[in-house]
């Protein structure tokens, strides 16, 4: 079975009680044969905790908490995450507002804890960053606690606290607004460099998307763009919610409406690995909180536009 491992820290990875070599964010690909064998993943910074599992189907079906995996249809990608351990409890950050506590803080592990009248709230923190921002918001007459990491990567989170607390919002962002309005900006990096600012109004107890601006980078031309190239850019625009109409043949713009079915509710696009077709694009789909796979399509042009789209 094929194996690709990933990790969120510097550790030695041993398979059977043989090294593999280190791994970090650096993807590894390994072929493993026999059945049931011992992963030893051994960190090399005090911060973090050994770790050893089987590659069992019990183990690929259901993953624990420090890691996530992905199906990749032949094979797998592992992903260990950072557990960011401290000796003693530290805190990192605390904020009160009328009868609200918030805090961040590191018990082995980075944690958060919301503490109301009404309610008490506590999650883990699986990601790193540099600093973090607390705030007290009203959004279309509910209240939130709002909070922002900043880091590698930056996240934004909405918890309401009305009543029971609750995470409403989670999601990597690169900036966000809250004034009038509640509206996010993304970056991708992605072939057109796409920027999306998105903005939202909260009812029915959820958010709810409104309208997004799409923006481009000045250097991207999609009317040139490498025929390998296309179905990429294609997925990408459809993701978005761009004009991926103009990628698509006459004959597929007729039915484009069965796209969003056809497709599905996919979170990002991959080249595929190794084992797989070299013409095959993969669309990345989330089951659970750590739980990924991949589905593949195939793609016929005719006169740089897309005719026909196959799912393997």
């Amino acid at each position: 079975m094929y194996f690709y491992f990933t990790s969120s820290f510097p550790a030695v990875l041993k398979i059977n009680g043989i090294v593999f070599g280190e791994i970090t964010n650096q993807i590894k690909f390994i072929n493993i044969d026999g059945d049931l064998p011992l992963i030893e993943v051994c960190p090399l910074i005090p911060t973090e905790n050994y770790r050893a599992f089987f590659l069992n189907d019990n183990f690929l079906s259901t993953p624990p908490e420090y890691l996530s995996i992905t199906d990749l249809q032949g094979g797998y990608l592992i992903k260990v995450y950072s557990q960011f351990l401290s000796p003693t409890l530290k805190v990192l950050q605390q904020k009160k507002f009328f009868n609200i506590t918030c805090t961040i803080y590191n018990e082995n592990g980075y944690k958060l804890s919301i503490e109301s009248q009404n309610d008490f709230f506590i999650d883990n923190i699986y990601f790193e960053f540099n600093s973090s921002k607390i705030d007290y918001v009203n959004i279309n007459g509910c209240n939130f606690i709002c909070i922002y990491f900043s880091g590698e990567k930056n996240y934004l989170f909405l918890y309401s606290v009305d009543n029971k607390i609750e995470c409403k919002f989670n999601k990597e962002v690169f900036s966000y607004e809250i004034n009038q309005n509640f509206s996010t900006f993304e970056k991708f990096s992605d072939i057109a460099k796409h920027s999306v600012k998105t903005f939202y109004t909260f009812n029915n107890n959820e958010f709810i998307q409104q309208k997004r601006e799409i923006f481009y980078s000045d250097s991207y031309t999609k009317e040139t763009l490498n025929e390998k190239i296309i179905p990429y850019a294609f997925l990408e625009e459809f993701f978005i919610g761009g004009d991926y109409e103009f990628f698509l043949s006459d004959k597929i713009k007729e039915n484009k409406d069965s796209l969003f079915s056809f497709f599905g509710n996919f979170i990002g696009v991959c080249p595929p690995p190794l084992f797989r077709n070299y013409d095959e694009i993969g669309l990345i789909y989330k089951e659970s909180y750590n739980k990924y796979k991949v589905n593949y399509f195939t793609f016929t042009l005719e006169n740089g536009k897309i005719s026909n789209l196959v799912k393997s």
